[in-house]
């Protein structure tokens, strides 16, 4: 338990809606398997073991279509991540690979999986979001400091200083209206 079993290696696409290719290791980096792309417009997988033989296809929408990854009807409210529909070949076979026992195939469709999701991402970096995020912390920050001179004109109003004493003999500052920071002593 706790322990790495596989790893999926995902080739970045060289273009936009083309598939790139997934590589499938075991956790010493040996080979277990390879998607195998026939038609560079098509987003089909056949995944194959070391010795050659098939283990799976995946293919989007559906296997046996054909479309181009162009083609394929996207849904923006999901994302536009393709659906991929995913076979697995019948195992049991002398040398077959792990990934066709039912307790591994979770590594395939996993793998399957994080391609759609990393093909569904933009190729390139998004640089409008980094103004919008620098110009929310400068927002913060200038709300921060705000904050914190509010608390000088609440401390100045509760608190005049003595420069301000000749303003009571025109009505605007008495000190008897105000807190002071040391109590008056008594007269005894």
């Amino acid at each position: 338990e706790s322990q790495l079993l596989f790893v999926a290696r995902l080739e970045v696409p060289t273009e936009k809606n083309r598939p790139a290719a997934i590589t499938i290791l075991d956790r010493a980096g040996g080979f277990v398997a390879e998607g195998i792309i026939d038609d560079p417009s098509v987003a089909r997988y056949q995944f194959v073991d070391p010795a050659g033989y098939l283990i799976a296809v995946a293919e989007t929408p559906a296997l046996h279509n054909n479309i181009s990854m162009k083609a394929v009807p996207r849904d923006s409210t999901k994302g536009d991540i393709l659906p991929y529909a995913l076979h697995f070949e019948t195992g049991g076979y002398t040398n077959a690979s792990r990934l066709l026992d039912l307790e591994y195939r979770w590594v395939l469709a996993l793998a399957v999986q994080a391609r759609a999701v990393m093909d569904a991402r933009p190729m390139e970096a998004p640089t409008l979001s980094e103004a919008i995020t620098a110009f929310y912390w400068s927002l913060c920050m200038l709300g921060f400091i705000l904050f914190l001179c509010m608390f000088g004109v609440i401390f100045r109003l509760v608190y005049p200083p003595e420069h301000l004493a000749p303003l009571g003999k025109l009505g605007v500052y008495r000190p008897q209206n105000y807190a002071s920071i040391v109590s008056q002593p008594q007269n005894a």
